[in-house]
């Protein structure tokens, strides 16, 4: 099992000290010391092997690198936060997963509209959407007025929630 070097703190670290431009104006923020995240952003330097800021004057200035890593450590924070929510939200007994069955003659742009809508309540569910093509009705040998249902599973999707509709 992959042992990180890194830890999430200090990715917050280094986002903190970029969206509060600057070390001083973080460490007001987050009521710490700015030697503490200046310690803390050089060791997340030093474990990558990778220059995330340089110092121009008296500000930090994000590398080049430093934007890619940033970009991706917020996808990162951002994760755990959600995946802290969902078990918060299990254990209210908020269902981990819905599953709906969409007829493909569905109209899509009203399902997305009521998905959209879900979203902001989903608290993290995962949607498993299972499309079927719905052939009905289909007279049987068992007498008339008697219809027989076919159900065809075509696709079966999972989708989480936050990510996919959120973009």
């Amino acid at each position: 099992m992959y042992r990180p070097k890194t830890t999430i703190q200090q990715w917050r670290t280094l986002q903190a000290v970029v969206d509060y431009s600057g070390y001083a104006q973080a460490a007001q923020k987050l009521n710490k010391s700015q030697s503490s995240l200046n310690h803390a952003v050089a060791k997340l330097q030093g474990m990558l092997d990778v220059q995330l800021l340089k110092v121009i004057g008296r500000k930090a200035v994000l590398t080049a690198a430093g934007h890619v890593m940033l970009r991706r450590s917020r996808y990162l924070t951002q994760n755990v936060e959600d995946l802290e929510l969902l078990a918060i939200n299990i254990n209210q007994d908020w269902e981990p997963e819905i599953q709906v069955v969409i007829d493909l003659a569905y109209p899509g742009q009203r399902l997305y509209r009521v998905l959209k809508e879900f979203l902001t309540q989903s608290r993290g569910s995962q949607f498993k959407q299972l499309t079927a093509f719905l052939v009905c009705p289909l007279p049987d040998n068992k007498g008339p007025g008697t219809q027989l249902l076919e159900t065809l599973i075509l696709h079966h999707r999972q989708i989480d929630l936050p990510s996919s509709l959120s973009k």
